[in-house]
This record gives C-alpha cells, structure tokens and sequence, in this order.
C-alpha cells in the first residue's frame, strides 16, 4: 500500500498542471474580453464622428 508521502508529488504535480490550465485559460478569455473592448471603443469612436458628420452636414446650408 502507498504511503502519503508516496502519493503526494503526483497529487501536487496534478495539482500544480491543474492550476496552469486554470490560468491559461483566464489568460485566454481575458485577451478575448481585452478584444471586445477595443473594438467596442472603436465602434463608438466611429459612431461620433458619423454623427459629428452628419449634425455639421445638418447646419450647413
């Protein structure tokens, strides 16, 4: 029969390969969240200089 501390490197191994995957993944969905933001900023950067466009457009004569 195994003893503890025969048991316990493989339990902190996986442990340890559990808590990179863990990491990697938040790593990946943070990039994607990081993604999405900047194209929403650009989205509305886009949208104001329409609308700039548009209201001189509407001024002018």
């Amino acid at each position: 029969m195994s003893t503890v501390f025969e048991v316990l490197p493989i339990l902190c191994s996986f442990s340890l390969f559990l808590s990179i995957l863990h990491l990697w993944q938040c790593r990946r969905d943070l990039t994607k969240l990081s993604r999405e933001i900047e194209r929403h900023e650009q989205g509305r950067e886009i949208k104001r200089r329409v609308l700039g466009e548009l209201a001189r457009k509407a001024v002018q004569p």
